[in-house]
């Protein structure tokens, strides 16, 4: 299927406007992340980062916040960083403003500029670590943020889940980091399902109560709750000024959603987002390294086609080939797949999934997006 592109054009005359999209962006809009930042002194709520934008979108941005010259001072802040490529995000912390650059290495793996009005006030630079990399952002942390991050890894879900990755905050350009934030792994069966515990609203309460902020837990559950925002992607500390933490809780729009007759999780693409479909996948005790994967129909060619599934696997090894030609493994991966098809289609997989997770002979199912097959490109802003 032929790629479709949806844009949605924003005219020159509009952007010098002030973009009422933009400040602030709708909260049913992917690719803003919302957070909130909590201390003694209150909760900030206004406070977002926006991806995908365009150069042109960016300068806008910085027009209408008062900050024109905001590129400028980030070329000079990333001129210190070999200048290696990078992909720009704005964002609001109330007053100030902030220019990201998402750099293609990890340590560092971002620079902000935060402005206030037209003025740099701070240059941050942020080191990213792996899921194996625990002990080095352990070390990488200043002794009082250090224990904080220990014990937020001995939290549920983190004691028994990876992180997706630690972001580790400095302010300048060396140093012992001072703030870390921890990022959740996608969870495509709960995104899928919609499942009220990607808020980690537990955790979240545990991490304020530590640091006698547990009275500010409503308006974080206001602010990050109580709208169409239903996954708390990031949380983390802040080593404040005056001694203590601070608390951050980020959130966002789940990315999973139906399109054109099955779920897709909306990735960010240049300046879109990419509709990756979701495919439901399984191996068979006997093979546990070939894949098997249940897709909607496309262009694409497919082994079987099974009720409303595509049926496909990954490259066998010699040993597997074998087996899929003359043991007759792909025989008793169609029947199963034929099976799971009457428990779910692409618009609704869950059935299917937990279907082949109780079938005899197979070892393990998942659910994930495709990261190679048919996608449609929408505009920035696109949610309908």
């Amino acid at each position: 299927m032929v790629a479709q592109i949806h844009t949605r054009r924003r005219q020159e005359a509009r952007l010098n406007g002030v973009d009422r999209q933009l400040l602030p962006p709708s909260r049913d809009q992917y690719g803003v992340d919302w957070s909130v930042k909590v201390t003694r002194a209150g909760v900030s709520v206004d406070r977002y980062v926006i991806y995908g934008l365009s150069r042109a979108e960016t300068e806008a941005f910085l027009r209408a916040r008062g900050c024109a010259s905001g590129l400028g001072t980030f070329g000079a802040a990333l001129a210190r960083l070999d200048a290696r490529p990078f992909r720009v995000m704005v964002g609001v912390d109330g007053a100030r403003t902030k220019l990201y650059g998402d750099l293609e290495d990890d340590d560092p793996g971002m620079i902000c500029v935060d402005m206030w009005r037209d003025r740099p006030s701070t240059v941050r630079t942020y080191r990213r670590f792996g899921p194996s990399g625990r002990e080095a952002a352990l070390a990488a942390c200043a002794p009082e943020l250090r224990t904080e991050l220990a014990w937020l890894l001995q939290q549920p879900p983190f004691d028994t889940e990876t992180p997706f990755h630690f972001a580790l905050q400095l302010s300048g350009g060396s140093g012992p980091c001072t703030g870390a934030d921890l990022g959740f792994a996608p969870d495509w069966e709960a995104l899928a399902g919609r499942d009220p515990a990607l808020q980690r609203r537990e955790l979240v309460y545990a991490m304020l109560d530590r640091h006698g902020l547990a009275a500010h837990y409503p308006a974080v559950e206001a602010a990050l709750w109580s709208g169409p925002l239903g996954v708390t992607n990031y949380v983390g500390f802040r080593m404040a000024p005056g001694g203590g933490f601070a608390v951050n809780v980020y959130a966002v729009l789940n990315t999973v959603v139906a399109r054109d007759g099955q779920l897709v999780q909306m990735d960010v693409s240049g300046q879109g987002f990419r509709a990756r479909p979701l495919r439901v996948c399984f191996a068979l005790s006997e093979a546990p390294q070939l894949v098997f994967r249940m897709r909607g129909p496309d262009d694409r060619p497919a082994w079987s086609q099974v009720g409303a599934w595509a049926l496909e696997h990954s490259v066998p090894s010699a040993d597997e080939a074998g087996k899929l030609s003359d043991g007759g493994l792909f025989g008793r991966a169609a029947e199963l797949a034929a099976m799971a098809s009457f428990h779910g289609t692409p618009a609704s997989p869950l059935g299917a999934l937990r279907s082949l997770r109780g079938a005899p002979g197979v070892q393990r199912a998942w659910l994930e997006p495709d990261g190679t097959g048919d996608a449609r490109t929408y505009g920035l802003a696109q949610n309908d």
